[in-house]
């Protein structure tokens, strides 16, 4: 008996809670759900938590205006909604901004929403251009007049507006350039102590012909080019269980990038796999391609894995990870060189040479300040920033070869 009277009273906290407070705020919650869509401010909003990923929510809602700013509407959801500060809400297909956010004692949620009219857009720094909409906090339009000894006029309007914090405006800087309205804007200030929510002052700017796109409605537009080589000769020959360094390179305009930010991937992983650092490891013997692709570029090889027999050797350098193939300026590394017999190390020696990223000619960037028959010092030699290449061959058989490009960057 005493069993069922407590299966009955969790029973009874799980319906009306464990206390009174509990129980009228799960009331309240259950009355909100059953007469929500009965209301006259009913609608069903769409909830978009960042422009980045694109996902949009639908959700029951009230909207009411308010009356006492133009543009400005209060939303209420239920407090299971995913519903947040500094959401933007989609309703009558125009775009809102959520620039004031309450957990009503876990009841329901209310947001204090702003009207969207257009958008900030900008190049990051990788050239894409990024786009976030933003609600005006306020129309502020001092005129701080001309002083004196001015030359030129300057436009002195200013903008205060909000924009979503999310992983891109959260890199917005100061001074940095917009376009909208047919006019240009910097900012003055931001403020993003707000949670969900960044604060902004523009100030008008001249436009600038030379450097503004302003048919994209972009400042400081740059057309950035990017490029991908696989230098490896299509159809290479990997003896199985030889690793093998595939040498591909990117640049973004005339600049060279790590290849750790080229997607790197086998058509085949059974047969072989290929690591960020674009070392191919042969798993099996077949035929597979390789894949590069970086910023929408894409360029591939055939790589053909064959039998290892205990004759044939195979060399390579331990440590295939970029830092370590990185030297800091008038810094060096060792590198030790490995010798395999199939997937057996033996002993026999080696020789280092260095070479410009051409693999062809000599290298004023980096020197070998001591060798021996296993391992070399390289030194950077602080001339300026670029690669070099590292050639591993046996002594005894220069035929069996391997190539390292190794970066030389600035201390700091």
């Amino acid at each position: 008996m005493t069993e069922g009277f407590f299966i009955n009273y969790k029973n009874r906290m799980l319906v009306y809670g464990s206390n009174q407070l509990d129980s009228i705020k799960k009331h309240n919650r259950q009355l909100f759900a059953s007469s929500i869509k009965d209301a006259a401010s009913y609608y069903k909003v769409c909830l978009i938590p960042t422009l980045i990923s694109n996902e949009e929510i639908f959700e029951d809602a009230l909207v009411n205006d308010n009356s006492n700013i133009r543009d400005e509407k209060m939303v209420t959801l239920s407090s299971e909604s995913v519903y947040d500060s500094g959401y933007l809400v989609k309703y009558k297909n125009e775009y809102w901004l959520t620039v004031h956010f309450d957990n009503m004692q876990d009841i329901y949620k209310r947001g204090i929403i702003r009207k969207c009219y257009t958008t900030l857009k900008w190049q990051d720094e990788d050239g894409i251009i990024q786009e976030a909409w933003f609600s005006k906090k306020t129309d502020v339009s001092p005129n701080f007049g001309v002083g004196e000894g001015r030359v030129i006029t300057l436009p002195d309007e200013r903008r205060q507006i909000i924009v979503q914090s999310n992983v891109h405006t959260q890199k917005l800087r100061k001074f940095q350039r917009f376009i909208f309205d047919g006019r240009a804007w910097k900012i003055l200030t931001s403020d993003d102590t707000a949670e969900g929510i960044i604060n902004i002052v523009l100030a008008e700017d001249q436009i600038n012909p030379a450097t503004d796109n302003v048919v994209l409605r972009v400042a400081n537009y740059k057309n950035i080019v990017y490029s991908l080589d696989i230098m490896t000769n299509d159809n290479t020959i990997v003896n199985l269980n030889q690793p093998f360094q595939l040498d591909i390179r990117a640049y973004k305009d005339d600049q060279s990038i790590s290849i750790n930010e080229i997607n790197l991937s086998s058509s085949d992983e059974a047969i072989g796999n290929v690591n960020m650092n674009g070392l191919f490891t042969p798993l099996q013997v077949g035929i597979v391609d390789i894949i590069a692709e970086y910023k929408g570029i894409e360029k591939k090889i055939s790589i053909e894995v064959t039998e290892t027999y205990n004759a044939n050797l195979s060399v390579y350098v331990e440590g295939n990870f970029q830092p370590y193939f990185e030297i800091k300026n008038n810094q060096q590394k060792i590198y030790t060189a490995k010798v395999l017999s199939g997937v057996t190390i033996v002993d026999s020696p080696v020789e280092f040479e260095l070479f410009s990223d051409d693999k062809i000619s000599s290298t004023t960037l980096a020197s070998i300040i001591q060798f021996d028959s296993a391992s070399c010092t390289i030194k950077n030699n602080k001339v300026s920033t670029g690669y070099v290449q590292l050639k591993v061959s046996l002594q005894d058989d220069p035929s069996i070869v391997n190539w390292y490009r190794i970066q030389m960057k600035p201390l700091f």
